[in-house]
């Protein structure tokens, strides 16, 4: 049972990682940007089915769409350095994980009622 909890949470931490690193390293050469956001989109997909339990949807809903809002306010005001960047991939990240919550959550609520 330990095991399963944990593979979640790596895929988490392999998200943040990922995001961080690629949006410092695009700063630095300007390649296609397009490949690596798809990339973190589907890791954002599985962390979004993976890793929210009923219990912390409510938690990652609002930490997540504070950290989406956040991250797009901050990147329109730091326009020169890498932090625009790596706050994209953030978003990139977090933007289909909290979709897939709230989608999943919805429909749970609707069959609810």
């Amino acid at each position: 049972m330990a095991k399963a909890k944990r593979q979640p949470s790596w895929i988490f931490i392999l998200g943040v990682v990922l995001a961080i690193i690629w949006g410092f390293f695009s700063w630095f050469v300007m390649l296609p940007y397009n490949i690596p956001q798809w990339f973190l989109i589907v890791v954002g997909l599985i962390m979004g089915i993976v890793n929210v339990t009923k219990a912390e949807v409510k938690s990652f809903l609002i930490a997540g769409t504070v950290l989406i809002i956040t991250a797009y306010l901050s990147s329109q005001v730091l326009l020169d350095l890498f932090f625009p960047y790596m706050l994209e991939s953030l978003i990139a990240l977090f933007a289909p994980a909290v979709i897939v919550v709230a989608l999943r959550e919805s429909w749970r609520l609707a069959e609810s009622k």
